[in-house]
């Protein structure tokens, strides 16, 4: 059973928690971080003490917008779940106890006293604003920077079928607020590295089209990825790649990111479901992007998700 927006905000404002340890889902992203640190400066309005923290390093990229917001260690705190749908996405925090959690994954197992999920949102930044605004604290432009970057990272721009009216309301208010939407648009889709653009062209160099070209598979194995020296965190957004070429049904990418063991996104085509296939794999997700881990070399996981892929386009 999952609590209301507003119920969920009532009790942050009448309940007796003042202290939060706010998690964020490992191999953490844009939605993830400006979700949680957002979340963290408008507890913190309300004079609570919070910390934040991941399984995993924050990307390079988001370190100028985290860096600003403060942080305390804080013993007995609440623990809050900020986009993570079940407590093996927290990695080693994932028997931490939660007592409130906010989501916007389908089939969420994270057992909380307070939770609220809306698969229907685009982002969980989406769901954090709105819960920011019926908390009563204003939103300031760091909060806005840091919910936009969430926003549109996770609709790859607003270009994803999760993109809604909502989903656009909330951009327009947080640019009113103070995110500046060409400079974040260029940090996380106009600029790239070199070697961002190394690991970009070894995936498209691995395309294997399966299944009358209805399955498009790519790998990065652990060699190559090693060879071209880039950080596992910033191949953030790479999975996009196999979901730009016409008349593909399914687009999966595997990438190695330690000897035999792999970490698996798949992309589905509307009315098709990567979640159910990514599940196969003890992963999940969204309907149309979801990802899931596996043992075994690339090339041996590439198959697996083809066959799971076949199986579901039937």
């Amino acid at each position: 059973m999952t609590n209301t927006i507003d119920q969920l905000a009532r009790q942050l404002l009448t309940g007796e928690d003042k202290a939060f340890t706010i998690y964020s889902h490992k191999r953490p992203d844009g939605d993830t971080i400006g979700s949680a640190y957002a979340l963290a400066l408008a507890l913190q309005a309300l004079g609570c003490r919070t910390q934040n923290l991941c399984s995993d390093a924050i990307p390079d990229v988001y370190r100028r917008l985290t860096d600003q917001v403060p942080a305390e260690a804080v013993e007995g705190a609440a623990g809050f779940s900020v986009d993570a749908s079940t407590p093996e996405r927290l990695g080693t925090y994932a028997d931490a106890p939660i007592r409130y959690c906010i989501d916007h994954h389908e089939g969420n197992t994270i057992e909380a006293a307070y939770k609220y999920v809306d698969p229907g949102a685009s982002s969980c930044a989406q769901l954090v604003y709105a819960l920011i605004v019926r908390l009563g604290v204003e939103v300031t432009p760091l909060m806005a920077e840091l919910l936009y970057t969430g926003l549109a990272t996770d609709t790859n721009g607003f270009r994803t079928v999760s993109t809604n009216y909502d989903s656009l309301q909330t951009a327009a208010e947080l640019v009113r607020c103070g995110a500046d939407p060409a400079a974040i648009a260029k940090r996380h889709f106009g600029t790239k590295s070199r070697k961002r653009m190394d690991a970009e062209q070894a995936i498209i160099d691995s395309f294997r089209y399966t299944h009358d070209g209805q399955i498009l598979s790519a790998v990065l194995d652990y060699e190559t990825r090693t060879r071209i020296g880039i950080d596992p965190n910033a191949l953030e957004g790479i999975n996009a790649l196999v979901d730009q070429v016409e008349g593909v049904q399914f687009g999966i990418v595997v990438r190695e990111y330690a000897p035999k063991k792999c970490r698996i996104s798949v992309r589905a085509a509307e009315g098709l479901r990567a979640d159910l296939v990514c599940a196969q794999f003890g992963g999940g997700g969204h309907r149309n992007a979801a990802g899931g881990e596996a043992v075994g070399d690339a090339e041996t996981v590439r198959a697996l998700v083809e066959a799971a892929c076949e199986k579901e386009l039937g």
